[in-house]
């Protein structure tokens, strides 16, 4: 008995304990977002990272709904539990809703860098994260129907390609962006330094979706007819719209890197004071044209290097 209620409502949960952490996470995120973060950004995107925000409130209220369906209301009956409650199957729509809008941004994302020439691989991660989406639109109807754990062979298929297109969508992903973000490197040190930066970033995150993704994958084939892959697949559900937003906060800090601002102490003497002076800046032999050319050409770096890893306007 004892092993049964590990492995369903045990792991159930657990994995609600976990993703309810990873999603005050995000909140703070979303908070730091529209009070410091997005005066640049227009109506789509604001309304998009609602939108985010939106999903993955309802993901985790249909899992607190379901785990007090099984552990309150279906108290001690434990053949009331092998029986999945509605809200534990429609959760896994709205999660895998959650994570195509990002993917297909994502996919977007990957089209801008490319300098919008290549538009074959932003389409195949757009077809495979709708095709995800698909399946776990099957995999509830049909586990809708079944309505046991014990009974579930029939949605496996459906539960296993759901899985299996979010390691290929997530590691097609990571692949692309950091391949066009590595192409975008130049002669300017301190923008390739900022592009190895973010290029190490989407590496971890997406390794981390990536390692979480597999490991549900694993535990769901090995282990059909329990709940123990469900932490994994509720963290991974988390982990996409909490990545996505520190993406987006995380731009300013970027920006500051590219234009070299920072906590810098400069000193500054008073013969450099007395030089630019209205009386002094204009002696002769102040060449004013080689500064002015200078000042353009830092700022043309600049531009190059915001758009190389898309902090241009218009992209993100």
């Amino acid at each position: 008995m004892s092993t049964f209620l590990d492995s369903l409502l045990g792991a159930f949960l657990i994995g609600v304990i976990l993703s309810s952490i990873i999603y005050g996470i995000t909140w703070l995120q979303v908070y730091l977002y529209y009070s410091q973060h997005c005066s640049r950004d227009g109506v789509f995107l604001k309304s998009f990272v609602a939108m985010l925000t939106v999903l993955d409130t309802v993901h985790l209220v249909l899992l607190c709904h379901g785990l007090y369906a099984a552990a309150v209301t279906n108290f001690g009956n434990y053949l009331a539990n092998l029986h999945a409650p509605w809200t534990l199957v429609v959760q896994c729509i709205v999660g895998v809703a959650a994570t195509t809008c990002i993917q297909q941004f994502y996919a977007l994302r990957v089209y801008q860098l490319s300098q919008r020439k290549n538009i074959i691989i932003p389409i195949a991660i757009s077809t495979i994260s709708v095709t995800e989406f698909g399946f776990s639109v099957a995999f509830a109807t049909r586990s809708l129907e079944i309505g046991s754990f014990a009974k579930n062979t029939p949605s496996l298929p459906y539960g296993v390609s759901t899985l299996a297109l979010e390691v290929i969508c997530g590691a097609f992903i990571t692949v692309s962006m950091v391949y066009y973000i590595l192409q975008q490197r130049s002669g300017i040190r301190r923008t390739n330094r900022v592009l190895k930066l973010v290029t190490l970033y989407i590496i971890n995150s997406g390794a981390l979706n990536l390692v979480f993704a597999t490991t549900c994958l694993i535990t769901y084939v090995h282990y059909p007819k329990t709940l123990i892959y469900a932490p994994f697949f509720f963290i991974l559900i988390r982990l996409y719209p909490c990545s996505f937003m520190t993406i987006l906060n995380s731009r300013v800090n970027v920006r500051s890197r590219l234009r070299g601002e920072g906590p810098t102490i400069v000193t500054i003497t008073h013969e450099q004071i007395t030089d630019r002076s209205p009386l002094t800046s204009s002696k002769p032999g102040h060449d004013s044209s080689g500064d002015a050319m200078a000042m353009a050409s830092k700022a043309r770096e600049r531009r190059t290097a915001e758009k190389a890893v898309g902090l241009d306007e218009g992209v993100i």
